[in-house]
C-alpha cells in the first residue's frame, strides 16, 4: 500500500474487467470507497491529485514513480507488503518460453550461485531500498 494521508478512499488497477487488485480490495476493504483504473499511470495520478488516499499496486511497478518523479514525492510506502498468493501469485519472477528449458536452467543456476555468494543482495541493495525476493 502506498498512501498520501488517511485511508478512506482506495485506488486499484484492473487490467481486465475484474482484475486481481480490484477483487482483493473489494474482499478485504469492503467498507472503503474504491476507485478502479485500468493503467498504473492513471492510478498514480489519482493518488497524487488526492482523488484516493491509498493505492494497491505492485511494489516494483510503483517504486520508480515514488522515488524519481515530482508527483511521486506526495506519497510513501506504508505498512507491510500485501502478500496473498490467491490474488497476486508468489511474487516477481523471470519469464521464459516454456520450450526454452536450457535458458531456464541457466537462469536458475545463475540465481542460485548469486544468492549463495551474497552478490544477489549486493545488487538488490544498489537498486532498491527493499528486498525484491
Amino acid at each position: 500500500m502506498y498512501q498520501s494521508g488517511s485511508s478512506r478512499r482506495c485506488g486499484a488497477t484492473a487490467r481486465q474487467p475484474t482484475g486481481k487488485q480490484e477483487a482483493f480490495t473489494k474482499r478485504y476493504y469492503s467498507g472503503v470507497e474504491t476507485t478502479v483504473v485500468h493503467a498504473s499511470p492513471d492510478l498514480y495520478k489519482t493518488l497524487s491529485e488526492g482523488k484516493v488516499d491509498i493505492i494497491l499496486e505492485d511494489k516494483l511497478a510503483v517504486y520508480d514513480w515514488l522515488a524519481n518523479t515530482k508527483a511521486g514525492g506526495c506519497c510513501q510506502f506504508k505498512g507491510d507488503d500485501v502478500k496473498n498468493a490467491e490474488y497476486f501469485g508468489d511474487g516477481a519472477g523471470i519469464a521464459v518460453r516454456p520450450s526454452d528449458k536450457e535458458l531456464l536452467s541457466k537462469l536458475n543456476a545463475a540465481l542460485k550461485a548469486m544468492q549463495a555468494s551474497e552478490s544477489y543482495d549486493t545488487i538488490n541493495a544498489k537498486y532498491f531500498p527493499f528486498s525484491i525476493r
